[in-house]
C-alpha cells in the first residue's frame, strides 16, 4: 500500500516539475526580458533606460535589459545619452508585457560618413563658386565653376541609392568671368542651374545663362535668359537665386546694377511651357534695390523673396514679395527697418522665419520676423543682444538658421575672436516654436577636439526636431561635427578627420527621410569635398 501511494505521488509530481522547468525556460524565474534591434550605430556611449531605472550601454545590432519584468507589467524605454558620433532615434518604446519577451524596440542611428573628394577636376581658385540643393526624396544637384580651362560650369547629380553621377560640363568660354551660380531641384527630380557671366566683348553687359535637367532625359543646352533688349537697361545681371515653387515651376531672381542703383528681376520656367517673360520686381520709381537677395519656397506653389535695400550704412531695410502661379508676384512690402546680413527659411506648411544680424551700440543683435500664410510677416523683434544679457556677442555674428515641417526653428551663432592662434569662438543657440516663440539664448561649448580658430556654423534640422551642426574654420582647414538632440541637448563635438574641410561657405541640406548631405571646398586641395549623414 505504501509503495502504491509513493508511485502515485511520483506520477503527480513529474508533470508539475516538467511544467515548472518549461515555464522557467521561457519566462525566467520572475518574468520576461525587454530588448530590440539596433541599426547604424557606429560609436560608443549610447545608453538606454527601462522605466527610468534599469540602464545599459548598448553596442552591436541588438540589446536586452538584464532585469526581467512580470507578465502584464508596463515597460518604457528611453535614451539616457547619445553615442559619441551618432544621432539615434527610438521606436516602439513602450507597451505591456504579454506572456513573452519584448523584441520590438528599435534603434535607428545616423552618423557622418568619411568625407570624399567630389570634383574630379580642380575646382578653381578661392573665388570659384558652387551651389548645391537636395529635394525631399534625397535627389540632389551640384553646380560649380572651374577656371583651369577657361571659364566653365560643371554639374553632378546625386541619388541616395547610387551616389553621384559623372561630371557634366554645361558651359565653357574664354575670357568670360563667371560671378556666381545657383541651383534648385524639385520634388520630381527636375532641376535648373543659373549662372551669370561678364561678356568682355560688350561694354557693361552682364548675362544670365540657365540649363534645365529633366528626369529621365538629362541636362539640356544652356540658354541666355536676360537678353538686354528684354529688360529696361541690360546692364550687369548678377547674383541669381533659383527655387521651385512646386514640382513643375522654377523661379529665378537676380539683380541688375544701373547707375549705382540696383534693381530686382524675375523669370519663371515652366517644365510644360518653357521660359516666361522677364518681370521687374523693384524698379526706379520705388527705388528699392535688390542689394542682397534670399528666396524660399514651401514647394506647394508659394514662394517668398526677401532683399535688403541698402540706402546707406545707417539705413538698411528688408523688403519682401510673394509668388503663386495663379496670381504671379505680389507688390513689395516693407518687412523691417532693420537690415544687416540675414537668412530666410520656409517649410512646407507655408511658415517662414527671417533672422538678421546687425551691430548694436555695444554688442551684436539678432532680429527675427515670422511669417505664416494668411497673416503675413510679424513686426521685427530682438532675439539676441538685449541690454543686461548675461552673454554678450560682439560684431556681426555669423549664424545659421533652420526650420522644419513641425514649425520648429533653430539658430546657432558664433562670436568673433581676438586671437585666432589661441582663442576658440563662443557659440550659442536659440530655439523657435510656432506656439511659444523664441527661447532665451543658450551658450554651449564645442571645445572637445577643437583647435583655436573662428568657427562658422552650418545647420540642418530633422523632423524629430534634432539639429545637425557643422563648424568650419576656413583658414586652418578644420571641420567639427556636433549634434543637438531635442530630448538630450548637445552631445560631443568631434573632428571630421584627416584633411577634411568644407570651408566657410559650406552648404548643408536635409531630405524628408532625415538624411543630410554637406558640400564644401577643401582649402588645401582646391577640390570640393562632401559628407553624407545617414
Amino acid at each position: 500500500m505504501r509503495s502504491l501511494i509513493s508511485r502515485i505521488a511520483l506520477l503527480l509530481f513529474i508533470p508539475i516539475w516538467i511544467s515548472a522547468c518549461n515555464s522557467e525556460g521561457s519566462s525566467g524565474p520572475s518574468g520576461f526580458f525587454v530588448g530590440g534591434t539596433i541599426s547604424g550605430l557606429s560609436s560608443d556611449g549610447l545608453t538606454l533606460a527601462n522605466n527610468g531605472g534599469d540602464q545599459i550601454e548598448v553596442v552591436g545590432k541588438s540589446f536586452r535589459f538584464p532585469t526581467r519584468l512580470a507578465d502584464g507589467s508596463a515597460y518604457q524605454v528611453s535614451m539616457v545619452s547619445q553615442s559619441e558620433k551618432d544621432l539615434c532615434q527610438l521606436e516602439n518604446v513602450e507597451g505591456i508585457i504579454a506572456s513573452g519577451d519584448v523584441t520590438t524596440v528599435s534603434i535607428d542611428c545616423r552618423s557622418w560618413h568619411p568625407a570624399l573628394s567630389l570634383t574630379d577636376i580642380n575646382a578653381g581658385d578661392d573665388d570659384s563658386e558652387f551651389a548645391f540643393d537636395l529635394n525631399a526624396d534625397g535627389r540632389g544637384a551640384l553646380v560649380w565653376t572651374d577656371d583651369t580651362d577657361g571659364s566653365s560650369v560643371w554639374v553632378r547629380n546625386y541619388f541616395k541609392a547610387s551616389g553621384w553621377t559623372s561630371p557634366v560640363k554645361l558651359y565653357q568660354e574664354e575670357d568670360t568671368p563667371i560671378n556666381s551660380v545657383a541651383v534648385a531641384i524639385g520634388d520630381s527630380g527636375n532641376a535648373v542651374v543659373v549662372w551669370d557671366f561678364y561678356d568682355s566683348d560688350e561694354t557693361s553687359a552682364g548675362y544670365l545663362n540657365a540649363a534645365v535637367y529633366r528626369t529621365g532625359v538629362g541636362w539640356g543646352e544652356p540658354e541666355q535668359i536676360n537678353a538686354p533688349d528684354e529688360s529696361h537697361f541690360g546692364y550687369y545681371g548678377v547674383d541669381p537665386e533659383v527655387v521651385f515653387s512646386d514640382s513643375n515651376q522654377a523661379i529665378v531672381l537676380w539683380r541688375e546694377d544701373v547707375d549705382s542703383t540696383q534693381y530686382l528681376w524675375s523669370k519663371v520656367y515652366d517644365f510644360d511651357e518653357g521660359w516666361g517673360s522677364i518681370v521687374v520686381l523693384a524698379d526706379e520709381e520705388v527705388e528699392r534695390s535688390g542689394f542682397y537677395i534670399r528666396v524660399a519656397s514651401d514647394n506647394q506653389d508659394h514662394v517668398i523673396a526677401v532683399w535688403k535695400d541698402y540706402e546707406s550704412a545707417s539705413s538698411q531695410k528688408l523688403w519682401g514679395i510673394e509668388y503663386t502661379s495663379e496670381f504671379g508676384w505680389s507688390e513689395p512690402t516693407l518687412i523691417s527697418n532693420i537690415g544687416g546680413s540675414f537668412e530666410l527659411a520656409m517649410n512646407r506648411n507655408g511658415r517662414a522665419l527671417l533672422v538678421s544680424s546687425i551691430d548694436g551700440d555695444s554688442q551684436s543683435e539678432l532680429w527675427a520676423n515670422e511669417y505664416s500664410l494668411g497673416e503675413g510677416w510679424s513686426p521685427p523683434h530682438k532675439i539676441l543682444g538685449h541690454s543686461g544679457d548675461a552673454e554678450v556677442f560682439y560684431y556681426s555674428v555669423p549664424f545659421s538658421l533652420a526650420l522644419n515641417d513641425n514649425d520648429k526653428g533653430f539658430v546657432v551663432v558664433s562670436d568673433s575672436i581676438t586671437d585666432i592662434t589661441t582663442d576658440i569662438t563662443k557659440k550659442a543657440w536659440l530655439a523657435y516654436d510656432a506656439d511659444t516663440g523664441w527661447s532665451e539664448i543658450n551658450v554651449f561649448s564645442a571645445e572637445q577636439n577643437a583647435k583655436p580658430g573662428e568657427y562658422i556654423p552650418v545647420i540642418a534640422m530633422d523632423d524629430f526636431n534634432n539639429v545637425i551642426l557643422i563648424l568650419v574654420e576656413d583658414r586652418s582647414n578644420i571641420a567639427l561635427a556636433g549634434i543637438y538632440s531635442a530630448k538630450l541637448g548637445w552631445g560631443n563635438f568631434y573632428g571630421l578627420g584627416g584633411n577634411v574641410s568644407l570651408g566657410a561657405r559650406s552648404i548643408l541640406k536635409i531630405d524628408s527621410n532625415n538624411n543630410a548631405v554637406a558640400v564644401g571646398k577643401n582649402r588645401n586641395t582646391e577640390l570640393l569635398d562632401y559628407l553624407v549623414f545617414d
